[in-house]
């Protein structure tokens, strides 16, 4: 059972917390109906797959850690560019000083206006990259690169709903933590995914190849919008 970050879609394998980013997984309820195969998948079928892809998230943190060697003749290659590329082609870049980043209250008010009121709102980077945690948004001037929310839907189904500079995401937690697909998926305003990379304060756009990430293409991400949507709707094109 593959399971991945609800921020920047990275691998989790077997721990809530993401090697990358940072961000934690919230518990996740699982159908009752569903429990019985989800806990035989990941005693035996998944863990083959759960160790290979720590074994791949411990090498990306571990490459982050020392010195790359650079191709001859190419220019410096961030690990977010290799890690990225996995996911699909980048077709833009942008420094986050040029970026159109949210202040706390701004966030605050574009989240509920699109029914999040009630989330708790965290932020877990500064403007210039450097890791705060998960840290409360209060509401202030204090700008940031991206947001997060976790949101719950009536019918118990887990979104981590993301503003990343201007652009709003949602992860189906719930459905990725089942284990129905084999990479990740993410509901998007437009066909292509916003990542936020600290280390160089960087945003990536990436065109996505659906072996790597799955972008589903909404309207409007909102509330009204995550309510209606099962994950059979999620996963179609």
């Amino acid at each position: 059972m593959a399971r991945f970050c609800g921020q920047c879609g990275a691998p989790l394998g077997n721990s809530d917390r993401c090697l990358r980013c940072g961000w934690t997984a919230p518990p996740v309820s699982v159908p009752k109906k569903r429990k019985k195969a989800v806990l035989f998948w990941l005693l035996f079928g998944g863990l083959l797959a759960v160790l290979l892809i720590l074994g791949t998230v411990l090498g990306v943190v571990l490459a982050r850690r020392k010195n790359r060697t650079v191709p001859t003749g190419s220019a410096e290659w961030p690990p977010a560019e290799e890690y990225l590329s996995e996911l699909g082609s980048i077709s833009g870049r942008k420094s986050a000083s040029a970026a159109a980043l949210r202040t706390e209250a701004e966030a605050l008010r574009e989240y509920a206006a699109r029914g999040f009121a009630d989330a708790e709102l965290t932020a877990c980077f500064d403007v210039n990259g450097g890791y705060l945690g998960e840290q409360p948004v209060s509401g202030g001037r204090e700008k940031h690169p991206g947001y997060a929310a976790i949101y719950r839907t009536p019918d118990g189904v887990f979104w981590n709903v993301v503003l990343t500079a201007d652009r709003f995401f949602a992860h189906p937690l719930s459905y990725n933590a089942e284990g129905r697909w084999s990479a990740p998926h993410v509901l998007a305003e437009t066909g292509d995914f916003l990542s936020y990379d600290d280390e160089t304060n960087t945003f990536y756009t990436v065109e996505p190849d659906a072996a790597g990430l799955v972008v589903k293409r909404v309207g409007r991400i909102d509330a009204a919008t995550l309510d209606a949507m099962s994950a059979q709707e999620v996963n179609e094109p």
